[in-house]
């Protein structure tokens, strides 16, 4: 919940959460998911779209070759969204491989 009111702070305007695509707004987001993404620990890269990617990937062992599970979201918002619209997905899916992680398990 910490992670979600610290980005529902991030907003174009006062009072309202509105973070539209390629605001500063939606950098200022983009780079705070970015460094809880690296926290959890996931390699991030930003594509030629402004879309954020991390990754926590299986590397050697007895995980090499196997699926990968995608999760997804949206940073963005509509004008006045709700606090939970997009970033609830983002937040969960840093959630899960941050504990992954700390289990120290790929899978």
């Amino acid at each position: 919940m910490a992670r979600l009111d610290a980005l529902a702070l991030v907003s174009q305007e006062e009072g309202r959460l509105t973070r539209t695509y390629l605001s500063e707004a939606h950098r200022q987001a983009v780079d705070l998911v970015s460094r809880w993404m690296r926290e959890a620990g996931m390699s991030v890269r930003l594509d030629d779209a402004a879309t954020l990617i991390g990754r926590y990937a299986p590397g050697s062992g007895e995980f090499a070759g196997r699926r990968s599970l995608l999760l997804g979201s949206h940073l963005d918002t509509v004008r006045d969204a709700g606090r939970y619209d997009g970033m609830l997905g983002v937040v969960t899916a840093i959630e899960a491989v941050r504990e992954l992680k700390q289990r120290g398990s790929k899978a």
